[in-house]
């Protein structure tokens, strides 16, 4: 996805002003704002690029440890990379496709509440004690399955959402989160 223009920041020269978490037309993107007093969007927490005026997708990625992958249409999706050791078919991965776990908002509704999703990638021994922290706070467990054959170790995949302020999500599934062994 490309953008026609890109404003950058005229106190540190950072691209801050896109419509995307990663400006894809002036390649800035991922170099984060480290100038004091730098009053734009730039996340000096997760060092992302964020849209003009909404830096609650970069609290939401600092909450959660993750790196912001996208913010189309005021959607906000970020990622956490497992540090697991996979093999699928005794072939070694570290695919995002495997290993690596979402989480986003849509816009808000006049309430400020947001429809907030999860999708977590678990070891069968993470399961339990990880579903039983986000049912203690009120989150809707959606669906648990096992995405692959052959795999080593055993990998599950946790789909969860929630519909109220993001950044109570965010650090309802970080408690969760610290279940995780890795």
């Amino acid at each position: 996805m490309l953008f026609n223009s890109c404003n950058n920041c005229s106190c540190c020269n950072r691209c801050c002003n896109c419509q995307s978490s990663c400006c894809q037309c002036c390649n800035p993107c991922l170099i984060p704002c480290f100038i004091q007093n730098c009053n734009t969007s730039c996340c000096q927490c997760c060092n992302q690029c964020c849209p003009p005026k909404d830096n609650l997708c970069c609290e939401f990625a600092r909450i959660l440890g993750g790196t912001i992958v996208d913010f189309p249409n005021k959607v906000c999706t970020v990622t956490i990379r497992r540090n697991i050791q996979v093999s699928i078919s005794g072939q070694q991965t570290q695919s995002p496709l495997v290993i690596n776990s979402l989480f986003s908002y849509d816009a808000s509704d006049s309430q400020g509440r947001t429809i907030n999703f999860g999708q977590v990638v678990l070891l069968q021994e993470e399961v339990n004690p990880f579903i039983s922290i986000l049912r203690e706070n009120n989150i809707t467990i959606t669906a648990l399955n096992n995405n692959w054959f052959f795999e080593n170790p055993s990998l599950f995949y946790l789909y969860f959402f929630s519909i109220e302020d993001p950044l109570s999500f965010a650090n309802k599934v970080a408690r969760a989160l610290r279940v995780l062994r890795t």
